[in-house]
This record gives C-alpha cells, structure tokens and sequence, in this order.
C-alpha cells in the first residue's frame, strides 16, 4: 500500500491520501510551534485504533471517515509539522541535530555548535538562550537542521554592505588620486570611502528586504553541514513587515531592540487585561489602528472575561494570524 502526502507552504505535512484511489485518508493539524492540536469541530477518530496505536497517538488527528485508516498511517508516518520527524515515543521532533519539543516551544538541548560562537547566529537578542526556537518566530521562520537561521534581512544587509564597501572603497581611492594625495596617505581615503559605502550599501539592504521577501517568497535560509536551505515567508502578519522582521518578543526585550529605529512594541493583548507580554515591532501608524480597534471593541473602566477579550481578538486580528494564533495561545482557547 502506498500513500501520498500533501504539505502547505511551510511545508507541513497537512494530510494524506491512498494512491491508489486518491482518497483523504486523514489531516493533521498543529498550532504555529508544531503543537498538534484537534480541530475545533469535526474530528473523527477510528472506529477502532489498528494495532500499536491509541486514542493519544490520534492527537491532532482527523480522519476522513472512522474506517479510512485500518493501517494507522496517520500515526505511523513520522513527517509531520515543517516536515521535520515526529518522534511518537516522546512528541518530540528530530531535526538531525537536536530535538524539538512543540509544548515548552523549546530544543531540549543547547545549539550543537555553540562552542564555536555561532549558535543562533543573527536570531537577535534570543541568540543569548541557546534553547530558544526558531528566533521566537515559528511563523516566518522553520529550523531543519536545529543550527542556524539567517533571515533575509540579514543576508540584504550584508550584502549591500559588502558592495557598498567595495564601491566606496574604490571611489575613495578614485579621489586619492585625483587630488593627488601621498601614496602613505591614500588607505586612509579607501578605509574612509568603504566605511561610508558600507553603511549606506547595508541601510539600501535594509529597505530592500521586504520586497525580496515579498517578490520571491524566501523568509531565509538555513545553515547546516548538510548545506543550505530556503525558508519560506509567511502571509500570517499581512501587510505588517516590520512584524514578520521581528517577529514576537516579550515586550521590554523588543522595546530595548527597537530604540532608535522609529518603531514600536505592540501588546498583542493589550496590557490593561494583564494576560499576555507577547508585543510585535509595528509602526506608529499600524500601532493606532489596532489600539484603536481594540478601544472601540473593549472601552476602558470595564472588565471582560477571556471569551469576551477572545471575541475582540478575532475581530481584531482577522486578517493577521499570526497574531491572532498568538492571542489564541495566550488566552488558552
């Protein structure tokens, strides 16, 4: 008997079907850290569980009718969230190099090469926790090989620093010559004009990002021994790029990130409800809107319950999921 499998566009394993009729067999469903999670209506389990198999190994599972997986496929196939290898003996994934546990949203053990200063390398200020996942951002970034994350930020920055050193270092040494300056004298306008083109070159790298990752749909790549990966880009934060660049912090980390830069840490659940610390990097523009939303929604000097403040959130976050998963989380729904 074969199957096949169907992901999504960040590589999930989403479902699976029998080949030879092409019919659902089953789906899987996770929240954003890999968590398998039960839809909120309609699952279907087995009539009765195929050898080696139980009620908890069907977590997160739904099958397409209660006679559809006789073989336990659905729990014997080990790929599932991100594609990585879902260890059923301990709901652990294995990424090559270390696992991943979905419920503590954190490796198990530190960053294999992190004798070698690299661990978590460009992950921000998450690069200090060498159990930390994915930078924080399960959303816009996936992990296979458990080592290194370079988001494309990053990479444009480097770039555009690198060529505008290289630019400004050779106009720098153009100008040495036309004024006819020492030849012990001239590193120092090559020195001068590649520090200029670097810092220009990586602020072009910086603005130039976000078009990247929207023309070509790559968040990243992922460094490991076994070479280099691609890391797809999420919809999850909309229109909200400076959100998907930081992703979610707790809100007096991303506030110290984001000094200087114009932007602003936004409570995801505002922090009047005193539920969450969870904040996103949004513009001041972007910051008023959904303070506002939430105000008309929820007006201050009232209480609300969880399902009222969930309710809003909903309303709120429709069109960004990755917020509003975020919320859902926070509010245990």
């Amino acid at each position: 008997m074969f199957y096949f499998v169907s992901r999504n566009a960040q590589g999930d394993v989403v479902s699976i079907y029998n080949s030879s009729n092409s019919t659902l067999v089953g789906t899987y469903t996770y929240d954003a850290w890999g968590r398998p999670i039960d839809p909120a209506t309609g699952k279907i389990s087995p009539a009765s569980y195929p050898n080696g198999t139980s009620a908890n190994d069907y977590l997160g599972v739904s099958l397409a009718s209660t006679t559809s997986d006789p073989n336990g496929i659905m729990v014997k196939n080990p790929f599932r969230y991100r594609g990585y290898y879902f260890d059923r003996e301990t709901s652990f994934y294995y990424l090559q190099s270390r696992y991943y546990d979905s419920e503590s949203k954190r490796w198990i053990n530190p960053d294999p090469i992190m004798d070698t200063g690299l661990f978590d390398e460009n992950s921000g200020k998450s690069v200090y926790n060498v159990f930390v996942y994915c930078a924080n951002n399960p959303v816009n970034y996936s992990d296979p090989s458990g080592n290194v994350i370079i988001s494309t930020l990053v990479i444009c920055i480097i770039v555009g620093a690198l060529a505008g050193g290289t630019v400004g270092g050779i106009a720098g040494n153009e100008i040495a010559n036309k004024n006819d300056v020492p030849k012990e004298d001239k590193w120092k306008y090559v020195v001068g004009g590649a520090l200029i083109g670097a810092v220009c070159g990586g602020a072009v790298g910086a603005l130039v990002a976000p078009v990247i990752v929207s023309a070509t749909g790559v968040a990243g790549i992922s460094v490991s021994s076994a070479g280099i990966t691609t890391i797809a880009a999420s919809s999850g934060y909309g229109a909200l790029s400076t959100a998907s660049q930081y992703g979610p912090s707790l809100y007096e980390e991303l506030t110290r990130t984001l000094k200087g830069t114009g932007l602003q840490a936004h409570h995801i659940l505002e922090n009047r409800f005193g539920l969450s610390n969870i904040s996103v990097a949004l513009t001041p523009a972007e910051h008023q809107v959904f303070t506002n939303h939430w105000r008309q929604l929820l007006p201050y000097g009232n209480s609300y319950t969880v399902d009222q403040i969930w309710a809003a959130a909903q309303k709120v976050y429709a069109n960004y999921p990755a917020l509003l998963e975020e919320a859902r989380r926070a509010l245990g729904k």
